[in-house]
């Protein structure tokens, strides 16, 4: 979660204004962005706009069905399923499971892919595996 400034907190002896990071929930009204930090001021323009929709995640702007902050716009339906992911084959060819695909064919594929580097995301579902996989397994 984004880091926000505590403009009511005590100074530092560098005169710098305390910082708090919001784990859970939303940030406090009186908390600020940091400055150049677009997220942290997505989510309190976010908070702003929608807090009071009937659709408004009261737990905060953590998503965890996608694993990530999302700032869906509330008054768009929310798909309840998500679609299989589907790939493009990046090089000359490559596996995905246990079928063999050449350069530029789409795959359809339920789970981790073996090599995820080798593959384009063709639709959110997918992109969504390989973000998952670059920033949790490294892959």
């Amino acid at each position: 979660m984004p880091v926000f400034v505590n403009p009511r907190g005590h100074l530092s002896p560098f005169g710098e204004k305390p910082t708090i990071a919001v784990n859970t929930g939303w940030p406090e009204k009186h908390l600020l962005a940091r400055p150049n930090d677009a997220l942290g001021q997505a989510i309190l323009d976010y908070r702003d706009k929608w807090q009071h929709h009937k659709d408004f995640p009261v737990e905060g702007p953590w998503d965890s069905r996608r694993g990530e902050i999302f700032l869906r716009d509330l008054d768009e339906p929310e798909a309840e399923f998500d679609e299989v992911p589907r790939y493009r084959v990046k090089p000359a060819a490559a596996f995905i499971g246990c079928v063999l695909f050449t350069q530029g064919q789409i795959s359809s594929f339920q789970g981790y892919p073996a090599n995820p580097s080798e593959l384009e995301p063709e639709n959110e579902s997918a992109r969504r595996v390989l973000s998952f996989m670059m920033r949790y397994l490294g892959s």
